[in-house]
This record gives C-alpha cells, structure tokens and sequence, in this order.
C-alpha cells in the first residue's frame, strides 16, 4: 500500500501500534478513575474470653468491612460459623482459630438483614456465645 507521500506502509504493522495506543490512553484514564480515592473499609473486631464477648452486637451500614475475631478462650480452638440470624439458616462462611493463630479475619459485603456469628469449640460444640451483626440501609 503506498502512502500519500509515495512511502510504503505496511498495514499489519500499524494496527497492532494501534491498538497500544489506544490500549496506553484508555489504561491511564482507567487507573485515575478506579484508583483515585480507595475504599474505605473499616474494621469490626470481636473479642471473645472467657467471661462474654463484646461487642454482643453490630449494627452498620451496609458495605464492605473486615470481621476481625481475636479468640481469648482457653486453648483458643474454636469454629466461628456466620449465618443469617433464621432457623436453620446455612453458614454463609467460617472462621477457625487455634492454639497458633487465635486471630482470623475475613472481608465481607453484606445485604441489609440480620446475621448472628455463632461461637463453636474444637470438638463443634455450641458454646452458646454468639454476635448479632444487623446491616442496615
């Protein structure tokens, strides 16, 4: 193909610059826009000892946040199952600690509704220690 000039130019070589190009533009306008203010995510820690547990209830906006449990029952073995707060309701995901990691976390984004975080020992036993976390609006 000759160019307007009388130069020869070699199609399949520019649409490949091409699209570099306009990969290069659009990937900087998608990282300023994606990036430019991170999310906020905030941190809902649970302590559980011997005597209780705080907070006994969550009550937060819905968006994502971290579930922090720092487990402080002896041997700190423990099965951390969070469902949604109905009878035989399925446990949406699990948290374990043990005597080497007492601590667990997990991210969440939540619908609207009421879930209860129910406190298990190592040998599946329901210590009857349990977290009501009510996500509103």
């Amino acid at each position: 193909m000759n160019g307007q000039f009388g130069m020869r130019i070699n199609a399949g070589r520019l649409l490949p610059l091409a699209v570099a190009l306009i990969a290069a533009s659009l990937w900087g306008q998608l990282r300023t826009t994606v990036y430019s203010q991170p999310p906020a995510v905030v941190v809902e820690p649970v302590i559980v000892k011997p005597s209780g547990i705080y907070p006994s209830k969550i009550v937060r906006p819905q968006g994502p946040f971290i579930l922090y449990i720092e487990n402080r029952l002896p041997g700190n073995a423990g099965h951390f199952s969070l469902a949604l707060d109905q009878a035989s309701a399925a446990e949406l995901t699990g948290l374990d600690t043990d005597k080497l990691t007492f601590r667990s976390s997990v991210l969440l984004d939540l619908l609207p509704g009421t879930y209860r975080l129910q406190i298990q020992t190592s040998d599946r036993k329901s210590t009857g220690l349990s977290v009501v976390i009510q996500i509103t609006r």
